[in-house]
């Protein structure tokens, strides 16, 4: 057992001279490069209240073991000295002082203060957070939930086994306000808990059962390592396999998680690690409290390579912000940030991709920060075309029924007017306007707001294969060349779906530079899916605003992880156009080089002149694709 004999070998300076270690300095502090901090105060023998009270054995080692594959910052006892660091007040006590110190200076989000109960009885680990009401946890009381499902998975066939459970504030609740985790808490402002961890669980002549409870504190540490520290609220519950799996994007709640999350539809879940999808929200009864059902898609996404029934699935919101909508000057192109707010949102562009989305239509799309100057409140200005597309244009001509009452709180003075002017129509689950007089003097833009979205990006290696194709490709835009345009997604023709075809407008067939049965690429955010186009017949009324509009057949927009109103680009496959154009690029290059023959017996001009002439001829033989995507320069 690799783990437990490392383990050993690094709790050999705490267990020398009989557990009261070695060293000049009775504590050690370790730099990390995470926000979480690992602290094991009786990692030797220590003195409380007038005699020697032992080490909680192997939690040193632990702790070190914990530091080296996590990269926490780490602080533990290494020598003994007659005082106790998670007893005696602060002013006797070094090591809660420079700890208090460390913690404020180097930014830590998160303490966990490691301990050890004796063996036998029904425990086998306590979570200590303060008591009632878990104080030391401040605001972030999810972590509570969050650590006892880690365990009680982690642990579950030896907790059965040997008939022990986790528990929280049972015997060691640390509510003196000299333990370590209750003091870093109320002096640092940051959550921190104790664990007591039972004996038999610490022990390396059963190698198992120790590297069994440390993967489990191993998990932990990651899972709190890779929060996003900036949410207004948490929530923390068991994964468990949902029975329907579509919408891939969907979570299933109890009833009861419905007083925590309000008017919340969409929300951020994370996995293991840093592993983080958005998702939408559906109550159902029968969901028992405390679970999140999630789709086959949502499991392997946020628990890539694990079995992810049982494990802790984060729910967090809040941490986006809403901003009002203004309306640019003629001629801007895209949809622009005021300056401020472009700075702010570019300074973590490494980090995250930016989603605007609308909660009264429900409609999500995918942002490319571009600066419209200062101004003097941070807005988002978009064109018409822009604010048609993500449904901010009101009135709307129709609303779901959720975004609907979204509506009437928002603009609860016209709640009687909204409900005057729509129509519910149940055949298509929506309200559509038929009084538009009604709300002509009703003030939209005073509360209509965007909500800007921060999706946390995965770690991307640029592997060689991916430097190529990203070359090929932009030999192919110079070659050929595209134009993109950003489209809100509807239901295509039913025939549509079986045969993975996309349809837009003639219009926008002719600006995006194809033809019918040609192949256009979808892309939303870092995913890209390729269909056959056809065109949408003039007197179908089914698509609604057609030159806004493509249909995207149901397998696709699984792939895309897209809903229906969603805005993607869309472009047209150079690939595709290239290959279609093979045979005339032979003949041209066919009879390039039969010239240079004919022109001289010199076998080095005739290898100059083919390498000069063979891609002038194949530039010029694609002008006419580069000619249909073409854009007039603004002056």
């Amino acid at each position: 057992m690799e783990m437990a004999t490392q383990i050993e070998k690094l709790d050999r300076k705490f267990s020398r001279n009989e557990y009261n270690g070695t060293g000049s300095r009775h504590f050690v502090i370790r730099k990390g490069r995470i926000p979480v901090m690992i602290s094991a105060p009786h990692a030797v023998n220590h003195f409380r209240e007038g005699k020697i009270k032992y080490a909680d054995m192997l939690t040193g080692g632990i702790a070190e073991y914990l530091q080296e594959q996590t990269g926490c910052h780490l602080i533990c006892a290494t020598r003994y000295e007659e005082a106790d660091g998670n007893f005696d007040p602060a002013d006797t006590c070094d090591y809660k002082k420079e700890l208090a110190e460390y913690v404020k200076k180097n930014q830590i989000r998160v303490l966990i203060d490691l301990h050890g109960i004796k063996a036998g009885g029904e425990i086998a680990v306590e979570l200590g957070t303060g008591g009632e009401g878990d104080p030391s946890l401040l605001t972030y009381g999810f972590i509570a939930e969050l650590v006892a499902i880690t365990l009680k998975t982690r642990l579950r066939d030896y907790l059965t086994k040997d008939g022990k459970e986790v528990v929280k504030n049972v015997h060691f609740a640390a509510k003196n306000p000299n333990t370590v985790s209750r003091f870093i808490s109320e002096q640092a402002g940051i959550p921190g808990f104790q664990l007591e961890i039972n004996r038999e669980y610490r022990d390396i002549k059963d190698p198992e059962r120790l590297e069994t409870m440390v993967q489990a504190l191993q998990s932990v540490i990651e899972n709190l390592a890779g929060m996003d520290w900036k949410a207004d609220r948490y929530l923390a519950r068991k994964a468990v396999r949902s029975k329907t799996h579509f919408p891939q994007n969907k979570i299933e709640l109890s009833l009861e998680d419905r007083k925590y999350l309000g008017e919340e539809d969409v929300i951020f879940v994370k996995g293991s690690g840093d592993n983080v999808e958005l998702a939408q929200i559906v109550y159902r009864e029968g969901q028992k409290p405390g679970e999140i059902a999630l789709t086959n898609r949502l499991l392997d996404q946020l628990y890539p390579g694990q079995d992810p029934v049982g494990q802790p699935a984060i729910l967090y919101w809040g941490c986006n912000d809403r901003f009002f909508i203004g309306r640019p000057t003629a001629g801007f192109e895209g949809i622009g940030l005021t300056e401020h707010l472009y700075e702010e949102l570019k300074q973590k562009e490494d980090r995250y991709d930016y989603v605007l989305y609308n909660r009264y239509t429900e409609s999500k799309m995918h942002l490319k920060l571009k600066n419209y100057g200062k101004r003097q409140e941070d807005k988002i200005f978009m064109p018409y075309y822009y604010r048609e597309l993500l449904g901010v244009e009101f009135p709307l001509e129709e609303v779901g029924e959720k975004g609907f009452e979204k509506m009437k709180i928002t603009w609860q003075e016209e709640a009687e007017s909204l409900a005057a002017a729509y129509e519910y129509d149940a055949d298509s689950g929506k309200y559509r306007l038929t009084h538009p007089e009604l709300l002509k003097n009703v003030n939209w833009r005073s509360k209509l707001q965007l909500e800007i979205l921060k999706v946390r990006k995965s770690a991307e290696k640029i592997s060689w294969k991916m430097r190529l194709q990203r070359g090929y490709f932009k030999l192919l835009q110079q070659l050929i060349g595209f134009v993109e345009y950003d489209m809100r997604v509807a239901i295509p023709k039913i025939s549509d779906d079986n045969y993975e075809t996309a349809r837009v407008s003639t219009d926008m067939m002719t600006l995006l530079g194809v033809s019918e049965n040609d192949e256009i690429e979808i892309t939303f955010g870092d995913r890209t899916e390729k269909v056959r186009v056809l065109e949408i017949e003039k007197d179908d009324d089914s698509f609604g605003r057609q030159d806004m509009i493509i249909g995207v057949p149901a397998e696709t927009r699984r792939n895309l992880d897209i809903m229906l109103d969603d805005v993607v680009s869309v472009r047209r496959n150079m690939r595709y156009t290239f290959a279609r154009n093979v045979n005339q690029q032979l003949f041209a290059i066919f009879g390039t080089v039969l010239t240079i023959v004919t022109l001289s017996d010199n076998i080095w001009f005739r290898i100059v002149a083919s390498v000069v002439a063979v891609p002038f001829v194949t530039y010029v033989t694609f002008a006419e694709e580069r000619v249909k995507v073409q854009r007039k320069k603004r002056k």
